[in-house]
């Protein structure tokens, strides 16, 4: 039998903790907010989605922002190209003008630093063709519907005033052509290429600004783009780093909050499991896991409880088996001395009885041989008479063996024995055992000579006005025996039981069964026994 003691497992003694990342005062503050986990989880993918929606969207600022800038340097660099094309036409318009005026005065062959080719009388004619074409490729260049973009503010002033120069430079230019073809002198014309100087220069002055202004714009717009590149490159890696930061910080947190109960609680499970119920299980958590938790508390509560009771139990029944043990060391012994009574009394018996009419016998037989020769008649007589003798001796012998095994009880089963036992007693008695099947020897001699102990004892105590009943049934259990009287009965808690109810309980106790005596003052007796099917 083990030991109580293996039962409540081995002593631990309470211990602590070691600090652990789970002790944190965010990861506690996580733990602490009363969802469940998967809330918890979907909220912490929500916000680590957000937080690369936010990465996204600033990524699509910043490309929409580089791709206003680059429709914008597109234009301007259409611009570029419009104004140089204008500003390239008017330089042309002003070396050919240097050429007429140098036409127009053989005495000045250079203008603005160019040297005129042509010299001296009517040669001019060429040259105003030329300018001529020049004005008529200039005209369409400053046509804001060819340009293929809408000039802003500023520039459309400025192509104002160009328009307006290259007006008076046609209108002065034609004049002088005019004068030309109609052979008047190159004094005439004097004041006129003056004047077409005058609209030359201050078209090349506007076309000039309006070129430089535009460049300037592009190159500022460039710097621009480079510096915004710059910045917004900085400021997406920075926000695409914070992002990474927050979502692994939240994501730490958040598993830390609920790795670090469950890591706890796995070692409390250990330690339950080794026999260790002195402590609980610590766990803040608002959520499934801080339920798991008190239900584990309660569990090892419930446990220590069961255990204690367990052990108290695992006592109780060390000493009833102690004391089962010694009552069957008590029952073999007095089975023996039963055993050696039994013999003893059938010793007894046949000295008693069969023995002393065997013995009568033979005395009454060698009388009759002496008295043959003699006294025929009278040993004849004495022959007769040993008939009787003969009669007692088995009458005697047949009691005997009903004491040690009745025949009929194995010849014909309960039922008829108890029948016939019932008809020998000498109170009044009813059995009641219809129906009763055939049981193993062991079994049926069990309640065969507990019931006729039951059935004397009565016969003793019960008075002789008293009704004795047998009662054989079967039940689930096994066979039910019963016997009952009306008689004066007795105090079962006062009185000590007798050789009678100890050898009856000794006999059922053998097999395995259990005795049950009922009696009051008055009341009667009843007797019943269980014997097991399985003994």
């Amino acid at each position: 039998m083990a030991r109580s003691d293996a039962l409540r497992g081995p002593p631990v003694a309470q211990h602590g903790q070691a600090p652990s990342r789970a002790d944190n005062p965010l990861v506690r503050a996580v733990a602490r907010i009363p969802w469940k986990v998967r809330t918890k989880l979907l909220v912490a993918f929500v916000g680590i989605v957000a937080l690369f929606v936010v990465v996204g969207a600033l990524g699509l600022r910043a490309l929409g922002q580089s791709n206003a800038r680059v429709e914008r340097l597109g234009t301007l660099q259409l611009r570029v190209a419009t104004y140089q094309g204008i500003q390239t036409q008017a330089q042309q318009l002003r070396q050919l003008l240097g050429l007429r005026v140098g036409a127009n005065n053989p005495n000045f062959n250079t203008y603005n630093g160019l040297s005129s080719p042509v010299r001296g009388g009517r040669s001019w004619t060429l040259v105003d063709q030329t300018i001529a074409a020049a004005l008529s490729q200039l005209a369409p260049a400053t046509n804001e519907s060819r340009f293929g973009f809408v000039p802003p503010p500023d520039d459309e002033a400025l192509l104002e005033r160009i328009r307006l120069d290259y007006r008076r430079l046609a209108r002065s230019m034609k004049a002088v052509i005019a004068f030309d073809r109609a052979g008047a002198p190159a004094t005439r014309n004097q004041p006129i290429l003056a004047r077409a100087v005058s609209a030359d220069s201050d078209l090349g002055a506007v076309v000039d600004e309006l070129a430089t202004t535009t460049r300037a714009e592009t190159d500022a717009l460039i710097a621009q783009n480079r510096s915004s590149y710059t910045a917004s490159r900085n400021l997406f890696i920075a926000v695409a780093a914070a992002s990474i930061v927050l979502a692994l910080l939240l994501g730490l947190v958040l598993s830390w909050s609920v790795v670090g109960p469950i890591q706890r609680t796995d070692e409390r499970l250990a330690e339950i499991a080794s026999g260790d119920f002195s402590r609980h299980i610590d766990v803040t958590n608002r959520d499934e896991l801080g339920a798991l938790a008190a239900n584990l508390n309660r569990m090892n509560d419930e446990l220590r409880r069961l255990y204690e009771e367990l052990g108290e139990w695992n006592r109780s029944l060390e000493a009833r088996v102690a004391d089962q043990v010694k009552e069957l060391r008590a029952s073999r012994t007095r089975l023996v001395m039963a055993a050696d009574a039994e013999r003893r009394r059938i010793e007894r018996d046949l000295h008693d009885g069969a023995q002393q009419h065997l013995v009568g016998l033979a005395v009454h037989l060698r009388l009759a041989r002496d008295l043959a020769d003699s006294e025929p008649a009278k040993a004849m007589e004495m022959l007769d008479s040993l008939g009787d003798v003969v009669q007692d001796a088995l009458e005697e012998l047949r009691d005997l063996a009903h004491g040690i095994y009745p025949p009929l009880l194995q010849d014909r089963g309960l039922a008829e024995a108890l029948a016939a036992a019932a008809g020998r007693a000498t109170i009044r008695t009813r059995v009641d055992a219809e129906g009763i099947e055939r049981y193993e020897p062991d079994v049926e001699a069990t309640v065969y000579f507990c019931c006729l102990e039951a059935l004397q004892n009565a016969a003793k105590y019960a008075g002789d006005s008293a009704i004795a009943a047998v009662r054989i049934r079967e039940e689930a259990g096994g066979l039910l025996f019963e016997v009952s009287d009306d008689g004066a009965g007795f105090d079962a808690a006062q009185t000590r039981a007798g050789m009678g109810l100890t050898s009856m309980r000794d006999r059922v106790g053998a097999l395995g069964g259990s005795l049950r005596v009922e009696s009051a003052s008055g009341a009667g007796t009843s007797i019943t026994g269980l014997i097991p099917r399985e003994h």
